[in-house]
């Protein structure tokens, strides 16, 4: 299994992006070397290189719908959606979307809650989202 890089992409540099964020769990791997002990310390998940965040609608009973209705690739550990990728209502009913990430060995979620600030995806989102 691959372990994902660092960021590589900031995806707030571009206004053209409406939706984005980080996702925290995907780190590189930092050695810590003290003396002449070495330790390396794992604070990342395993990934493919097809790491994907995709955009669900919640459905009315509070499940998601199958097919998401936008996706983008990750670069790094950063994703953006782009105005046009959006649903109109998205920021009437932002609260009515999911962010979901695949291609790692954990799928992690992040319910939106606002298109015009980040949404980072974290573990305690995933909790969250679940």
């Amino acid at each position: 299994m691959n372990s994902c890089g660092k960021i590589n992409f900031n995806p707030m540099s571009s206004s053209s992006f409406a939706l984005s964020g980080v996702i925290e769990p995907i780190q590189s791997t930092e050695v810590v070397s003290s003396g002449f002990l070495i330790s390396s310390a794992y604070a990342s998940i395993n990934c493919s290189n097809n790491i994907y965040v995709r955009l669900h609608k919640i459905s009315p009973d509070g499940s998601l719908i199958s097919d998401p209705v936008a996706s983008t690739r990750v670069q790094g550990k950063s994703y953006g959606f782009e105005s046009g990728e959006l649903p109109n209502d998205i920021e009437a009913q932002g609260v009515g979307y999911q962010l979901v990430v695949t291609g790692c060995e954990e799928i992690l979620y992040r319910p939106v809650t606002d298109v015009n600030d980040r949404q980072d995806i974290t573990y305690a989102s995933t909790m969250v989202g679940v």
